[in-house]
């Protein structure tokens, strides 16, 4: 599989959008009613912060 650069500006968007959608998830998870609605936010968190972790490695 080609490795095709990308450049740290997009990192660093991607990164910015990915932080916005995590603290967003992490406060509907807090103020979630109901035990699916909280299971539905715990899982989008944790996505969120592997995707983030991910792509915060490729930046350096």
């Amino acid at each position: 599989m080609e490795m095709k650069s990308v450049s740290s500006q997009k990192v660093e968007n991607c990164l910015s959008v990915l932080r916005k959608m995590l603290e967003e998830a992490k406060n509907n998870k807090q103020n979630a009613i109901g035990y699916d609605a909280y299971e539905y936010f715990h899982h989008r968190e944790k996505v969120l912060e592997k995707l983030t972790e991910e792509l915060s490695s490729l930046e350096s």
